[in-house]
């Protein structure tokens, strides 16, 4: 049977992993951020490949960490069900406590960082996904009639010079 320190050392471990991985999504979620206000699309791409293998990764480590928890629970008798730093930090000596909290710190923050983040991406992507409906919609509809609905017509509804031209954002008279 293993130490109960020697389990919380390995969990310290892979939760040092984890935040490596956590830091390199939100490294890759501010890259994501500037490419999409680029509207570089390719390169969102990339990026997206490379965010799905992180994530990949962190889930890959967060279900060996609750592996080990499990295990470590089983073998001291500890009834504590579901993996959690705060209760890790109750199991540790003071030596490990205290680094446990410091790590526990770092991966908050970098988790509230990428939260902050990745709503600002999503709201980049929502107003793309307006404007790119805008758009459709204006190529598949076609542009709006001279009604003068929109302030397309001239004044007094009296078609003048350029009354062939139809355009969007003009009327023909400049």
């Amino acid at each position: 049977m293993k130490e109960l320190s020697d389990y919380l050392d390995f969990l310290l471990d892979l939760i040092g992993k984890e935040i490596e991985v956590q830091e390199c999504i939100l490294q890759i979620a501010g890259e994501k951020r500037r490419v999409l206000r680029e509207n570089h699309i390719e390169e969102l791409l990339c990026y997206l490949r490379q965010e799905e293998t992180l994530l990949l990764q962190a889930q890959d480590l967060e279900r060996e960490m609750n592996q080990v928890w499990k295990k470590m629970c089983n073998e001291h008798s500890l009834n504590l069900p579901v993996f959690r730093l705060a209760d890790l930090i109750d199991l540790a000596d003071d030596e490990q406590a205290q680094l446990l909290s410091k790590t526990k710190e770092h991966l908050s923050t970098v988790v509230r960082d990428l939260e902050v983040i990745n709503r600002q991406n999503a709201l980049l992507i929502k107003e793309a996904l307006e404007y790119i409906n805008i758009v459709f919609s204006l190529l598949v509809e076609g542009p709006p009639e001279k009604s003068g609905a929109l302030g397309y017509a001239p004044p007094g509804g009296k078609e003048g010079p350029g009354k062939n031209i139809n355009g969007l954002f003009i009327d023909g008279t400049v």
